[in-house]
């Protein structure tokens, strides 16, 4: 069988929070408040697929604050010992079904491989990985700091993971696995293929309608994933 390498996002694809509404979003939300003075209430972008870079200009823009690019670090640096308390909180952030379990399956088989990709800063990206020891399946991948471009998220994370297993992959065996369209969109632009969970914000259908893709409601099934992964 050919190397397989599997692409897993992580907002909604490996991880959620217990809360209704992300506490990371609100955080971000309180950090721009706190630096621009602003008063009342926020306009707060919807994350699902975006990148953290987008999302803090968004922050700025939908709110008719002007927005320059130092202010990215400034938001950020504010954020990210808020982020490690919001992961430390127990309870607070879980893991979805299956996640783990899938991980160490494929991780088992000496022909797949497995990276991230995800908007979050690669900051950010630790931060969640750590307090559930993900990292020891996902040591590679791309954030949402090497690129706002998520297709070419995808060929980064490739190309590294190529040079981090002395491996050679092929886009018809490469996997983008993503709870939100921009994810198959994503995928379906690099040429990988697409598989879609209903853990997220997304509908089957709103997956779907973004093109060649396919569906699962979550990792639970760590056997029909597998053969998903495995067929040609």
């Amino acid at each position: 069988m050919f190397p397989r390498l599997v692409l897993f996002d992580i907002d909604l694809t490996l991880i959620r929070s217990t809360l209704p509404k992300g506490p990371g979003m609100a955080a971000l939300g309180g950090i721009v408040q706190e630096l621009t003075g602003f008063e009342g209430d926020l306009r707060i972008p919807v994350p699902d697929g975006q990148t953290d870079p987008d999302i803090v200009q968004q922050l700025f823009e939908m709110n008719g604050l002007v927005y320059e690019e130092a202010l990215y670090e400034k938001v950020m640096s504010r954020y990210f010992p808020k982020l490690k308390e919001i992961f430390s909180t127990e309870g607070l952030i879980r893991l979805l079904p299956g996640v783990r379990e899938l991980l160490e399956e494929l991780h088992r088989r000496p022909d797949f491989y497995t990276a991230v990709v995800t908007g979050n800063d690669e900051r950010g990206a630790d931060i969640k990985l750590t307090p559930f020891e993900l990292r020891a399946f996902l040591p590679i991948g791309a954030y949402g700091s090497d690129s706002t471009d998520r297709g070419e998220l995808i060929r980064i994370a490739t190309k590294r993971a190529r040079l981090h297993y002395n491996t050679d992959f092929i886009q018809e065996f490469t996997f983008m696995i993503g709870d939100s369209p921009n994810d198959i969109r994503a995928a379906n632009q690099a040429g990988v293929r697409a598989v879609g969970v209903l853990t997220g914000n997304a509908g089957e259908d709103d997956l779907k309608q973004i093109g060649p893709c396919r569906v699962v409601a979550d990792l639970s099934n760590t056997e029909e994933m597998v053969a998903m992964l495995s067929d040609r």
